[in-house]
């Protein structure tokens, strides 16, 4: 039987369209254009280890690959990894030579066609591993610095956890390191007046529930676990902490007048209005703080320690030294996209409110002041951090030498997620970060 023409026609179809398929013509290569260019690119520069560095660039700048070179020559080509919407970086391992220079060329993922490259001059791989660190209590989930105090004898560490949705309290001895559980609190900020007591927050009183701002504050015995009402307070407004058994509050509405509290007989010196409840500060453990001036806590009397006029933030005053710490941060204006930073800043020291140092201006940089800091020959240590900068920076542990007004660099750390800091002595430091308190062993 002769095969019918719509058959034939219809077989060598299928067959070409089979062959079609299983043999796909690739699409022609694209040419790419590379073009450099003189742009100034942010980044962060964070050393991990001797032969390691990580290089982090905005996720916009769409940086796909990173060259290392060596004067002319190409010792490396790495792929960046993307966290989308917020950073691209870059892992390099490389046998680095401290005392030789290097340069990276960053080549952006093609845009129709056209793949930029930027060009980073003149790094020099430091990496200073000399601090050594024990983790002393774990935290789960911070809540902050003002969920964390520090005893008045130095030998407690008090930290509010947050265990899935429960505020947690606990103690660390700084002698032994040794854990207490203290327990579930109704209360607000944390704060210490003793080894073994604690303010707390409550809403009631005498059986009758407290309404609006109004609040209880009462003095804990971790031993007895018994309370002792110590006064109304605002619970909206802030608490200083503890110094010399006297405390900084707002006092109850109506007035909300701001109140220094004798912890001893519950005595108060109430200010009037004119002084500003919401000027109380709740991050200094050193000196009790009213609008960057020292509160007297016998008497109540506000002292200034720098100018009026100067717009430095006081970090810490070291009674034993006279020097205070001070850090000035200001807005920058983006010139540029990515912008090159938002903000900078410098360090300050001042000597019986004079101004004996200042620091240059950094981009991006957050300094970390001990609250408790350790002068020694003029010489004390400080941590910063170097956020997004067009200049090669290493975050990490300083020493700011006031003798020769110069810093060096004794430890790298690129985790800005530091709270509190206490140095003991010339070679402890309790550091409260994010996930933990540790205890940090310096040389």
């Amino acid at each position: 039987m002769k095969t019918p023409s719509y058959l034939l026609l219809l077989t060598l179809s299928l067959f070409a369209c089979s062959k079609h398929d299983s043999n796909p013509i690739a699409p022609p290569t694209p040419n790419i254009t590379y073009k450099d260019t003189v742009a100034a690119l942010p980044f962060i520069t964070n050393p991990l280890a001797a032969n390691r560095l990580q290089l982090t660039f905005p996720w916009a700048a769409a940086i796909a690959k990173v060259y290392l070179k060596q004067d002319t020559a190409t010792v490396g080509t790495y792929t960046t990894i993307a966290q989308p919407q917020f950073s691209t970086y870059a892992d390099i391992s490389y046998p680095f030579d401290p005392a030789k220079t290097y340069s990276f060329v960053l080549e952006t993922t093609p845009n129709n066609n056209v793949a930029l490259r930027y060009t980073l001059h003149n790094y020099t791989h430091t990496y200073i591993s000399t601090f050594t660190q024990q983790l002393l209590l774990p935290i789960k989930q911070s809540v902050g610095p003002n969920m964390i105090d520090i005893s008045p004898s130095r030998k407690s560490i008090f930290v509010t956890d947050d265990l899935q949705s429960i505020l947690f309290t606990k103690r660390v001895s700084l002698a032994d390191g040794k854990v207490d559980s203290i327990g579930i609190f109704n209360y607000g900020p944390l704060r210490a007046i003793s080894d073994n007591e604690l303010l707390t927050l409550g809403f009631t009183y005498n059986g009758r529930a407290l309404h609006g701002d109004s609040a209880v504050l009462n003095r804990y015995n971790i031993t007895t676990q018994q309370n002792s009402f110590v006064a109304f307070i605002n619970h909206s407004a802030y608490t200083s902490r503890i110094i010399d058994d006297h405390v900084l509050v707002a006092g109850p509405p109506p007035s909300t007048n701001a109140a220094l509290i004798n912890l001893a007989d519950t005595t108060k010196l109430i200010y009037p209005s004119s002084v500003n409840p919401l000027y109380i500060d709740q991050y200094h453990f050193d000196h009790l703080y009213y609008d960057n001036q020292l509160v007297n806590p016998v008497t109540g009397v506000f002292q200034p320690v720098i100018p009026a006029a100067d717009t430095a933030g006081i970090e810490v005053v070291d009674s034993a030294t006279g020097y205070a710490l001070a850090t000035r941060y200001s807005e920058l204006k983006a010139t540029s996209y990515p912008p090159a930073g938002i903000s900078q800043g410098q360090l300050i020291v001042y000597l019986h409110g004079n101004r004996v140092y200042q620091g240059d201006t950094a981009t991006s940089v957050y300094y970390s002041i001990p609250k408790q800091p350790y002068i020694a020959n003029n010489r004390f240590v400080f941590f910063q951090n170097f956020g997004y900068d067009t200049a090669f920076r290493v975050s990490g542990y300083y020493q700011l030498d006031l003798n020769t007004r110069k810093t060096s660099l004794l430890h790298s750390y690129s985790n800005g997620y530091v709270m509190e800091e206490f140095q003991l002595d010339a070679h402890t430091m309790i550091s409260v970060r994010t996930d933990g308190v540790y205890r940090i062993t310096l040389p």
